[in-house]
Parts: structure tokens; sequence; C-alpha cells
């Protein structure tokens, strides 16, 4: 028996049952439950009061403790005077944004997300997969520049002159 046999991000207990007749572990320290902290195999080895030994195998493949993650792509990562539009998706399916503070689009066609950058900026980004996995993402812009350029003229000589003087700009 297992106390859980759906998809999980909890530890699995199996639970070796024996309802024909009583048994005795010989493995596992005696005990007739084993816990998985991830997915895999355990075989219990026993035998009965007649001396028959036995052994029966535990499987489970159901957990995943593993944090979605986030894959981040650019509209563009030039330079630019314009927003910048970063587009997320996930390696998961399911997933919700636990971020508050962060404005996001969904893309009605594919589920993608986007966050618009008017300025250069960084958000941290909360998400959570359908078992409660959680992911984080620091999304950084800093190629925007919106600064108009400033320009300066340096002059051959700043005196009274009847000469040419040249400005460089």
């Amino acid at each position: 028996n297992y106390n859980i046999v759906k998809k999980t991000n909890k530890d699995v207990v199996a639970e070796l049952v024996d309802e024909n007749r009583p048994i005795t572990v010989t493995n596992n320290g005696g005990k007739t439950t084993y816990t998985f902290t991830e997915n895999g195999e355990f075989t219990f080895e026993f035998v009965d009061n007649n001396g028959h030994k036995g052994s029966a195998t535990a499987r489970v493949d159901w957990i995943d403790k593993t944090s979605p993650k986030a894959i981040v792509q650019f509209n563009t990562t030039n330079i630019t005077n314009e927003n910048v539009v970063a587009t997320i998706t996930f390696d998961k399916p399911n997933i919700t944004i636990l971020s508050k503070d962060v404005e996001l689009a969904t893309n009605p066609v594919d589920g993608s997300k986007t966050i618009t950058f008017l300025e250069n900026n960084s958000v941290e980004l909360r998400f959570q997969d359908e078992l409660g996995n959680i992911g984080t993402k620091v999304i950084s812009v800093d190629w925007i520049d919106t600064e108009d350029p400033i320009a300066d003229f340096e002059y051959s000589t700043t005196h009274l002159t009847d000469k040419e003087v040249v400005a460089t700009l």
C-alpha cells in the first residue's frame, strides 16, 4: 500500500501488507514501511512463520520535487530607446504566478506571459507548479537608453582673435 498514489511533491510511504499470513521483514530494520523521498524502488525481504522466504518490490515514479524553471526571451537585447518585452515560458504546465507586484500580460495564443519594460529595471518573478514546487527568476533589462545625447563644442581658441576659429562638436 502507498499513502499517496498520485503525482506529488511530498514523500511517499510504501507499506508491506500480507493479509494471508504473518511475515517478518528481514531487511529494512524489520520495518514494514519504507519512505521514498524521491522516485525509485525498494525491495522488502521477508520470511513467514514456516521459514519460507519471499520478497516484494515497491516502485514509486510520481514524486516531483523539482522547482519549475522560467525561460525568458526578449524582443531585443540590443541597446534601444524603445520598450523591451520579455516573453516568459515555463518548463512545466499549469504554473501559477505568485508575484503580486509584477505586471504580466498573457498571450492568448500560447499562454506565455510577458512583461513590458519601459525603462531599465529588474523584477523577481515567483511562480509555483500544480504540486506546490516554487521557482524564482530575476528578469533584468539594462539596455534601454532614452536619454537624449548631449553635444559639447570645443573651440580652437576662446580668446579674441582675427584668425579662423575651429569649432569641434
